[in-house]
């Protein structure tokens, strides 16, 4: 999570935090190729199956009662997110993902009025999109700490973001045409990449932010 955007600028100090959910590697579902990149990465498993893993009940509970959900001044951007905003949607309510599109769009729209996906905004922008490495790099963002650890990516998906909307000079006003739409859930996102066709994502016309302030 990165705390406090304002204008495109992240407040001096600490801003980044990284929650590492209780995840037992020997017993919890898993997928192997996604456990050892992580592992490579430099995350710590044995911590994360032990009390310093964060229970996902616990953090839903808090999440809810934060102000950073079901709130429309609250701005969430991510990049290539619905698969994160479905387990952030399945731990908030405790229930079932819906079964169709429309559905779940309509619960992502309650609990995170305001989202954007960079993935989307840069397909709808130029046609493609890479990696967030890639973007970032053509972008010259700076990352700080390890790739494929939430803290770091967070504060880069952030960054980019800002740096992609003075690079196109994409107005804040403007921006909201992009709001609610996530990649993979597009008919924008590519054909291989696209889970469902049915989307009424439009071009026409990543983090969390607190009125004006991104996270």
């Amino acid at each position: 999570v990165i705390s406090n955007y304002a204008k495109g600028r992240t407040p001096p100090g600490v801003n980044t935090w990284q929650f590492n959910f209780r995840f037992d590697k020997n017993r919890d579902k898993l997928a192997k190729d996604s456990i050892d990149l992580l592992v490579n990465s430099g995350l710590n498993f044995d911590r994360m199956a032990s009390a310093d893993g964060i229970d996902a009940t616990d953090f839903a509970e808090l999440l809810t009662t934060s102000g950073l959900v079901l709130n429309e001044s609250t701005r969430w951007i991510s990049f290539d997110g619905c698969y994160d905003f479905g387990y952030l949607l399945k731990i908030l309510t405790d229930e079932c993902l819906p079964s169709t599109l429309q559905e779940f769009t309509e619960l992502l729209s309650i609990f995170f009025p305001v989202v954007y996906d960079i993935k989307l905004v840069l397909n709808c922008i130029k046609g493609y999109a890479g990696s967030l490495q890639d973007e970032s790099l053509q972008l010259d963002v700076r990352r700080y700490g390890a790739p494929h650890q939430a803290g770091s990516d967070s504060l880069l998906t952030g960054n980019t973001f800002f740096r992609l909307l003075d690079y196109y000079k994409v107005r804040p006003e403007d921006t909201y045409q992009y709001s609610g739409h996530l990649y993979r859930l597009s008919p924008h996102s590519s054909d291989h990449n696209r889970i469902s066709p049915d989307s009424t994502d439009s071009c026409d016309s990543t983090s969390i932010t607190n009125g004006n302030d991104y996270y």
